[in-house]
């Protein structure tokens, strides 16, 4: 660590925080102090330039926003029918906030340019792995956001019809059509930045399409444990979509993934079987 020249006031004996990261939340203190942070392996020198990089956006309010998904996903999955502490429209406003999380990530993940702008000035946030050839994002909260909101949606799809907490039938019908949509978009966009299947134009296909693959990888696997847990009804409404992008899953190479995929297949499609 290097520091400032001595001070008019004989103050010289300054220590940095254990923690450099802790102090880039604020860099206001940095700046007036003159710290420059140094970690011990690999070597890299942390400017106050790069600090000031770190106000647009907060990685602070980043952090908040995924744990806040976090507790919006449980808090909506383990309502209950008898002893509500959490009124229908309360709810569907906070689910309404879950979608607005990631649909806004998935704004700022398609803007290429703008994720180069922020890359120049040094924000390096949402990169799986520290190379300059990926681009800073909102992954993180684009994937969260869409794993909690789905797993809001199975839970009302998968609760028994004979169970007194099953939710309303037109909150099942809503949660069906909305799953639809946002698992066959899933499945379809990473089967084509996979280059596994054709369902993306090619002049549509994402630059950064290797690095979607990485951090939705996660996401997938969680999606194809829900869908495993379909019984025989369920599974039945949604064949015509889901069987083929199933079958094209087969051809994806990482492990996660067809492991939970023959979950699918062993424990949901069997049911659909005639008995041997």
């Amino acid at each position: 660590m290097s520091l400032p020249p001595p001070s008019p006031f004989g103050i010289t004996n300054l220590t940095s925080p254990r923690q450099p990261s802790l102090l880039s939340m604020y860099p206001g203190v940095v700046a007036t102090l003159g710290f420059t942070f140094a970690a011990n392996f690999p070597p890299k020198v942390i400017t106050v330039e790069e600090v000031e990089a770190q106000r647009v956006p907060s990685q602070t309010h980043l952090a908040v926003l995924l744990a806040l998904q976090r507790v919006a996903g449980n808090v909506l999955a383990s309502r209950r029918k008898e002893n509500l502490s959490l009124s229908v429209g309360h709810a569907r406003s906070l689910l309404s906030c879950l979608r607005e999380s990631f649909m806004f990530a998935r704004k700022v993940n398609d803007a290429v340019p703008l994720r180069r702008y922020m890359q120049r000035v040094g924000w390096r946030y949402g990169m799986t792995v520290p190379s300059s050839s990926e681009l800073p994002s909102l992954l993180p909260q684009e994937v969260l956001g869409k794993q909690q909101y789905l797993h809001v949606l199975f839970t009302v799809l998968v609760r028994s019809v004979n169970n007194a907490e099953v939710a309303p039938i037109g909150e099942q019908d809503e949660a069906r059509k909305y799953m639809t949509r946002l698992v066959q978009d899933t499945l379809e966009e990473y089967l084509a930045w996979t280059g596994v299947a054709q369902y993306i134009e090619e002049e549509k296909m994402p630059a950064d399409a290797q690095q979607r693959v990485e951090s939705f990888t996660p996401l997938l696997v969680a999606t194809l444990k829900e869908l495993a847990e379909f019984d025989n009804t369920e599974l039945q409404r949604h064949m015509k979509w889901l069987y083929p992008l199933l079958t094209d899953l087969v051809m994806v190479p990482n492990g996660e993934v067809r492991v939970a995929l023959s979950s699918v297949f062993s424990k949901a499609v069997r049911q659909l079987l005639p008995p041997m």
